[in-house]
């Protein structure tokens, strides 16, 4: 993993001379280790609930990102066993471990999206229960016994189906964007989820990157950065983590041209904005 250089007054003066605001908090915090787009990219190869038990996805991965395979550890990865495998039609896309027993696995069909499922185990992979709901694709999280999912065409509204690990299929909007705003990616967080947006523009003709956090049944809304021309490059959200408080955000970056337009076919950088009180403020580099 590469070391990201440690922010500065310098880096935050020349985001806001190229009019973006950065709702930020002090400066001159480390941010920490620029996680790896390879790794951090959906689906994810391995998946820990602590030291000792992580799942992994295993086998040759497919052109779309899939494996056939997943194992399991309960010695902190010294002996692996096998707990879910799948045919040749199908893929596993995503796997996360919550504790020693329970976790989940996204399994997309390579024919028909209407075939894609979501299984749910709560003794680590011995037998899986397919939840009842229908996933076009990402972004899906499991946060404690509930799911927390997005859907496409429909991707400004958070859905929640709490206790989904023991099978309910009640499902809820908790969360409702403006607008011309997008959830682009999930993580658990203590109590709820952690939700990445953009887009614009906004009522006021703003474009902005936000966090919405979605805890103990409210939710609360962080602006990150905005401006009045695009300023983070659509889909290009290349890191996204939680350890809570601290989150993490990697992303490719608008840079003015020649004429002074804010462009990504050629003119991005990647940034990192860190936030270390559960989003309240934000520094980035």
């Amino acid at each position: 993993m590469m070391r990201r250089p440690s922010l500065t007054a310098t880096v935050l003066g020349a985001l806001a001379l190229s009019g973006i605001v950065l709702v930020s908090g002090a400066t001159g915090d480390t941010a920490p280790t620029y996680p790896n787009p390879a790794t951090t990219a959906q689906p994810f190869r391995e998946s820990w609930a602590d030291t000792l038990h992580g799942w992994r996805l295993v086998g040759q991965r497919s052109v779309s990102g899939g494996w056939r395979s997943a194992q399991s550890t309960e010695n902190g990865g010294r002996t692996w066993h096998p707990i879910l495998s799948v045919g040749r039609s199908f893929e596993i896309g995503l796997i996360s471990r919550v504790s020693s027993n329970d976790g989940f696995a996204f399994v997309g069909s390579k024919v028909r999206t209407r075939r894609n499922r979501f299984l749910v185990t709560t003794d680590n992979g011995g037998r899986w229960k397919t939840l009842p709901f229908t996933f076009a694709g990402f972004p899906i999280e499991m946060s404690g016994r509930d799911l927390y999912w997005v859907r496409p065409g429909q991707s400004h509204n958070l859905f929640r189906a709490p206790n989904a690990l023991s099978g309910h299929t009640r499902k809820t909007v908790v969360a409702t964007l403006p607008a011309n705003i997008d959830f682009d990616a999930l993580q658990a967080i203590p109590g709820g989820i952690a939700a990445l947006a953009q887009g614009g523009p906004d009522t006021a003709g703003e474009f902005s990157t936000r966090v919405l956090l979605y805890r103990y049944g409210k939710a609360r809304t962080f602006v990150i950065v905005h401006s009045r021309q695009p300023i983070v490059c659509k889909a290009d959200i290349i890191a996204f983590s939680a350890n809570w408080p601290v989150l993490t955000i990697g992303v490719r970056q608008a840079t003015r041209d020649a004429t002074g337009e804010l462009q990504c076919n050629t003119n991005w950088h990647n940034a990192v904005f860190v936030s270390r009180d559960g989003g309240k403020t934000w520094t980035g580099s």
